[in-house]
């Protein structure tokens, strides 16, 4: 019987489609981290990726607080300083070349010629100095501008008044520019860096804060990995401790506590050298050229004799300069006089003593000062009473118990608070920069070495699956 050939059709399941590109190592990598091996190679790595990131959050920490002391110690206080020296060195001319003519004493080479001539040199010098450091542009351009431009004008004038031989209207003149034109831009050159310190110094307060929060997380996560690292290699080893991993972890210890020292030791010390120093020295400064002002303002009083309205004018403006250096407890403060800050400047630094000898040195200032102001009020007294000459001779006199004694006393005085406080400020900025710098070193002697740990702490377990 004939065979018959039957076709039958077979149904085909259509095989998979072969994994490609990404999704081929992503599944090959599923498949990796699945073994032994694999594990090991994940916890190795991702320890090594930890002690990276707490390195960088160090780091971006480093970074931040290195910008706020660069701000604090190069860029703004000594713009700040050389600011108030410049309004001092200008008051200072003012009040030499007041006195020169109310001493009558027309020759150039008279003490008081010589003084306004070495105030007006001082004076550029440290505008030259200011113009060579000017980091926040226009702000401080400006500012530099209308002092020299002013100073070109405020010395024709005053040329122009002692080629005429005697006291004339450029004299008002040249001290109303000085008033009301370069001591104001020398204040705006000040106003300019101040006001950056204090963006930068407010923000440096609260971000400090959320810096030192993330280096904590950080930190915590690596810790808490190097605990379950030990933990996990106990499992695969029956082993009690992992040598690489207990170096690591030793090493970990060692160095955060090094950089909580390093962190906190440059933040104290960048707000010692704010808070304590440099805010006293700053309101010194001011008190200084304010206290030339004022100095300006007495013999101005006594050049005008014979004008009220000039003579009151200036009586006025030492008044409210005297109030911004001292405002005792219980004096009725003028609503417009904007220069004072709560009781003046010098009863402010006796609220902020902070280093030894400070209060001493602060208190003699104090003091001195109030002698000033004693013989202040018997000038006005004798001015008042018609005793014009006697006056102007206790206004003008070196000897002790007269006005220019009185003041020198007072300036000698401040400039050594003064002196305390700035050396106080660089040796607290140079101690911030100091531990910034150990900071990164000690940064990155952690982050090398508890890398290194944990490479070799899994090495020999990873090399048993060699082969």
């Amino acid at each position: 019987m004939p065979v018959t050939q039957t076709s039958v059709a077979l149904s085909t399941v259509p095989a998979p489609a072969a994994l490609t590109g990404l999704p081929l190592v992503l599944a090959q990598l599923r498949a990796f981290i699945q073994t032994t091996p694999g594990k090991l190679r994940l916890w190795q790595l991702g320890g090594i990726a930890l002690t990276l990131l707490f390195g960088l959050s160090v780091w971006n920490y480093d970074r931040y607080v290195s910008s706020v002391a660069r701000t604090m110690t190069t860029d703004t206080v000594p713009s700040i300083v050389s600011a108030e020296t410049l309004r001092t060195q200008l008051s200072n001319a003012n009040a030499s070349m007041v006195n020169a003519f109310l001493t009558k004493n027309m020759d150039p080479q008279s003490s008081d010629w010589v003084a306004y001539r070495n105030a007006v040199h001082a004076a550029q010098q440290s505008y030259f100095e200011a113009a060579q450091n000017i980091t926040f542009g226009d702000t401080e351009r400006k500012p530099l501008f209308e002092v020299m431009s002013g100073l070109e004008d405020y010395d024709r004038l005053v040329g122009g008044a002692l080629d005429k031989g005697q006291f004339s209207d450029d004299v008002i003149t040249a001290d109303r520019l000085m008033q009301d034109r370069i001591l104001p831009a020398a204040v705006a050159l000040d106003q300019a860096n101040y006001s950056v310190l204090d963006e930068v110094y407010g923000s440096f307060k609260s971000r400090h804060m959320l810096h030192s929060i993330m280096m904590f997380v950080c930190g915590f996560a690596l810790a808490t990995y190097l605990i379950y690292a030990q933990l996990f290699l106990r499992r695969q080893s029956n082993r009690l401790f992992n040598p690489g991993l207990l170096a690591a972890t030793l090493v970990f210890g060692i160095g955060s506590f090094g950089l909580m020292l390093c962190s906190s030791h440059a933040g104290a010390a960048l707000q010692s050298a704010k808070e304590d120093a440099f805010d006293s020295l700053h309101m010194l400064a001011k008190a200084k050229a304010v206290a030339y002002a004022a100095n300006t303002d007495e013999s101005m009083f006594l050049l005008v004799s014979g004008n009220a309205a000039l003579q009151a004018d200036s009586d006025k403006q030492f008044r409210l300069r005297a109030l911004a250096i001292e405002a005792p407890k219980g004096t009725s403060v003028p609503a417009d006089n904007s220069l004072v800050k709560s009781q003046g400047y010098l009863r402010d630094e006796l609220n902020n003593l902070t280093f030894e000898g400070e209060e001493a040195l602060a208190q003699k200032t104090l003091t001195a000062w109030e002698l000033y102001m004693a013989v202040d009020g018997r000038i006005r007294q004798l001015e008042h009473s018609g005793q014009h000459a006697q006056a102007v001779k206790l206004d003008l006199g070196h000897d002790k118990g007269e006005s220019n004694w009185a003041f020198g006393q007072f300036d000698a005085a401040l400039d050594q608070v003064t002196a305390l406080n700035h050396t106080e400020f660089k040796s607290r900025g140079a101690s911030a920069t100091r531990n910034i710098a150990r900071l990164v070193y000690v940064e990155l002697a952690l982050v090398l070495l508890v890398s290194a740990a944990i490479f070799f702490g899994f090495k020999p377990r990873l090399d048993e699956y060699r082969f």
